[in-house]
């Protein structure tokens, strides 16, 4: 981004008027460079402000661009963990795929499990059954 080159030149530029008045005790130049730091936040605030108002009016969905921009500037970031290993049975496992495919197993054998210890023949009962006991 454009912008961000001047910010990091500017913000240089206030480095550099820092350090000289740092070692130099001339009140001119640091009146000078308190202006520079006040103008230079404002020109940063406005820049920001102008940006993200182009964001939000150029984005299909307002609310979700909005709330990004809340959280940025919060510092809160949402970043999900990816898995780069799975341990089962000793054995280490660092592909997606194989993951995955050990994830899908063990959930169907725990609906395999919840079946069996269910122990009604479904198969033989009819649901007219059911109606008639329900009454």
């Amino acid at each position: 981004m454009a912008f961000q080159r001047y910010k990091d030149l500017l913000q240089q530029k206030k480095k550099e008027f820092y350090l000289l008045c740092r070692y130099n005790n001339n009140p001119i130049l640091k009146t000078f460079y308190k202006n520079y730091c006040k103008i230079l936040s404002k020109v940063i605030s406005v820049a920001k402000h102008m940006y993200y108002n182009e964001v939000i009016c150029n984005s299909e969905n307002k609310i979700k661009s909005t709330w990004k921009i809340i959280n940025e500037e919060k510092g809160k970031t949402r970043s999900r963990p990816i898995i780069q290993f799975l341990k089962t049975n000793n054995n280490i496992v660092n592909n997606q795929k194989v993951m995955a495919n050990i994830f899908s197993n063990y959930f169907l054998s725990v609906v395999e499990l919840l079946n069996k210890d269910n122990k009604r023949d479904d198969k033989n009962t009819n649901p007219l059954h059911y109606l008639q006991n329900f009454i």
